[in-house]
């Protein structure tokens, strides 16, 4: 009896939790939290009909918020987000031998066992399991993952998904930030750079000249190297576009590792070591150009 109303007890604290939670977003979509970034929008002539869409995604906004954050601690693991990767490629397939290509199948099973436990996946027959909602792909949850990084671990304003009416280019802007008073303006990438062709470094590059943010990255979660193909397709994008104004085309600058700079602000960066370490990196860059280019006042 004890054992069933501590249950029945913790149950709903975790909806009060999840009520509190979905009306803090609100508050934040809506309020002070990320009305200067609105207004960075709003300036720049940029009117939004879609944001922050919970339809793709795999784990599902109203679970409990001990739950989501165990989910988001796990997605810090590179293993983990490959493993999603193949569980969502699998569909309705997905058995534990189909999960092992990155983990073990210990592994795999653990992470089956609390996705289960998070209603994110079902066992719909014996060791066959599947999303419990349609996901097109891992992209969507990754992008979440890291507007969570920017909003969570950064204390900076910022959006997912957003897609904005009337704009010449189309296609979604990742992630929106605002980071100490300069939009940020990140693409999102989550399959390897074999999968990453130049038409979409160009759709990319169409929309950082549209939204004319203070700094932009495209980020692929792969281990894989950059230089080999991605940096020479920017390079390659960036001349084509130097060459129709009659410029020169920025110059290429390894940061670190995999992460690479061309001209002053724009980023490219693998999720090596990690996501967060990587953006830091390039935040902590973008900052010390800030201050070298800042103007002497008159």
């Amino acid at each position: 009896m004890d054992h069933d109303l501590k249950r029945e007890n913790r149950v709903l604290n975790d909806k009060v939790r999840a009520l509190l939670r979905e009306n803090r977003l609100l508050k934040g979509i809506k309020g002070h939290d990320v009305d200067s970034l609105m207004g960075m929008l709003y300036r720049r002539g940029m009117k939004i009909f879609r944001m922050n869409d919970s339809d793709d995604l795999l784990l599902a906004p109203s679970v409990p918020e001990s739950i989501r954050d165990e989910f988001i601690d796990r997605l810090h693991h590179y293993s983990f987000r490959l493993f999603l990767r193949d569980l969502i490629r699998h569909k309705n397939e997905a058995r534990v031998s189909d999960l092992v290509r990155y983990c073990s199948p210990e592994a795999a099973s653990e992470y089956l066992g609390f996705l289960i436990e998070a209603g994110a996946v079902e066992e719909f027959e014996p060791g066959r399991f599947r999303a419990m909602q349609p996901v097109r792909s891992f992209g969507g949850t990754l992008e979440w993952y890291v507007y969570r990084l920017f909003r969570d671990e950064f204390a900076v304003p910022a959006l997912y998904g957003v897609r904005f009416k009337g704009t010449e280019k189309s296609g979604d802007y990742d992630i929106l930030a605002d980071v100490e008073g300069m939009l940020l303006y990140m693409e999102v990438k989550s399959s390897p750079p074999r999968g990453i062709e130049a038409h979409q470094v160009s759709a990319f590059l169409d929309r950082v000249e549209e939204l004319i943010p203070h700094a932009a990255i495209f980020f692929d979660d792969t281990h894989l190297r950059m230089k080999d193909k991605l940096v020479p397709i920017f390079e390659e994008e960036l001349r084509l576009r130097a060459e129709r104004r009659g410029s020169d085309p920025p110059g290429t600058i390894r940061l670190m590792d995999e992460i690479f700079l061309f001209g002053r602000r724009l980023y490219l960066m693998n999720s090596k070591k990690s996501v967060a370490g990587n953006l830091r990196l390039c935040l902590r860059h973008l900052f010390k150009d800030r201050k070298r280019n800042v103007s002497a006042p008159a």
